[in-house]
């Protein structure tokens, strides 16, 4: 799990649970960027990977059923090597907009982890540019939307430049099964009305069919 601190810690959970493995404690768990906090689940075995007692190779990470890492965005650039050799069960980012820029290290280094689940949290996946976006996928959902380059030529461009309804709509059909908004948040607006892509909460790496069940 990758985190931002305790704003979201109840969205973390809820993604956990929806994805199944909240109650799945034979499962691994890297989270990183939260702010270290009691958890409900009492048979989670907390790992904090910060200060000088963190694993310095990867067989130190632990592989025990029901380990929940802890660690922050700075170790994930710092240990971008270490956390990148270890194939987690599963990566959770809590305030993903923290990987907004594809071109920067964070992004980078949480692109690099291996995990066959991946689930990115945040409240505001596009806040300047739609290059956001594609980062954000990009982690959650590798190749979705093909090369950086080819989203930008095909959504990007044509979406902030010229407003195109049309890119607008086709990406939007293709993001809006993946992602699952926080309780409370209005209706997506219907398509074509706007080119502004709504809040997504959740990133959920699955299948079209599967994410039926999460809208």
């Amino acid at each position: 799990v990758v985190g931002g601190g305790g704003m979201l810690f109840g969205a973390v959970q809820e993604a956990l649970e929806r994805c199944g493995f909240w109650t799945r404690l034979e499962t691994d768990w890297v989270c990183l960027d939260c702010e270290i906090m009691p958890w409900s689940a009492k048979a989670l075995e907390l790992v904090r990977h910060y200060g000088p007692e963190r694993a310095k190779a990867p067989g130190e990470v632990p592989r025990r059923p029901g380990a929940l890492v802890l660690t922050t965005y700075g170790l994930l650039r710092r240990d971008a090597e270490l956390l990148a050799e270890v194939e987690w069960d599963a990566v959770v980012l809590d305030e993903a907009q923290q990987i907004k820029n594809p071109a920067a290290r964070t992004a980078r280094a949480a692109r690099r982890l291996t995990a066959a689940s991946r689930v990115a949290l945040t409240g505001t996946p596009v806040e300047n540019r739609l290059s956001e976006l594609w980062s954000i996928m990009e982690f959650a959902n590798p190749g979705l939307l093909g090369r950086f380059a080819h989203f930008r030529e095909r959504y990007a461009v044509p979406v902030e430049r010229w407003r195109d309804q049309n890119a607008a709509a086709q990406l939007r059909r293709i993001v809006a099964p993946l992602f699952q908004k926080k309780p409370g948040d209005e209706a997506l607006a219907k398509e074509g009305e706007t080119v502004d892509l709504p809040p997504i909460l959740a990133y959920l790496e699955m299948t079209v069919p599967d994410a039926g069940g999460f809208l």
